[in-house]
């Protein structure tokens, strides 16, 4: 009994663990991708805290601060406006967790829905634009052909090229052929030896 609780019975032990991992998280990039992470892990680490009371950590200001730290800049202002509302004597760890968790809440009912079953699906790729080269076209000088301002840029004309699928011979590149996107790696490696491109001339 006591080699377990010198393993598990140590409430500072697991505590600092908790916030260790607050400190680990990486910073936020410019969208709230990942707020439901943060949300949940300051939540955790505040379950911890509450379960084994030891109430003092959920006051540390430095923590908090540490936290906020690697917000974007959209929520450290929202943060600030949040807590500049609450008029209650919560400790700031715990005003922080609820804070995230209405966030994250919010960000949730934004996304959209994903349909069961999608979760083996591929993406569907987004629809390139069509490419379009510029070229130069050059007016050939009869009466000064020896010098090197013979040929002289004379307009500038832009050229849609249609792109066409080597496989289904449909107007699409071939990354975006459903054809080609249904085959396993070895059917596609032969149907590209088949193209113009890639078999020997």
């Amino acid at each position: 009994m006591r080699v377990l609780e010198r393993r598990f019975g140590r409430p500072d032990a697991i505590i600092k663990q908790e916030l260790n991992k607050l400190r680990r998280m990486t910073p936020m990039n410019g969208g709230m991708g990942n707020i439901s992470s943060f949300a949940n892990k300051v939540n955790n680490c505040v379950a911890a805290i509450r379960t084994l009371n030891k109430l003092s950590y959920l006051s540390a200001p430095e923590m908090t601060d540490e936290i906020v730290d690697k917000f974007n800049d959209i929520l450290k202002f929202k943060w600030c406006e949040y807590k500049d509302s609450q008029s209650s004597d919560e400790p700031e760890l715990v005003m922080l967790s609820t804070f995230l968790n209405k966030i994250a809440d919010q960000c949730s009912a934004s996304m959209p829905i994903e349909k069961g079953g999608s979760r083996n699906l591929r993406p569907t790729p987004e629809r390139r634009p069509r490419r379009t080269n510029t070229i130069n076209t050059m007016k050939y000088d009869d009466n000064n052909s020896n010098s090197h301002t013979a040929f002289q840029p004379s307009n500038r004309s832009t050229i849609n090229v249609k792109m066409i699928c080597p496989l289904c011979n449909n107007e699409h590149g071939l990354p975006d052929c459903g054809e080609f996107v249904k085959l396993n790696m070895s059917e596609k490696w032969d149907a590209a030896k088949g193209f113009a491109c890639v078999s020997d001339a």
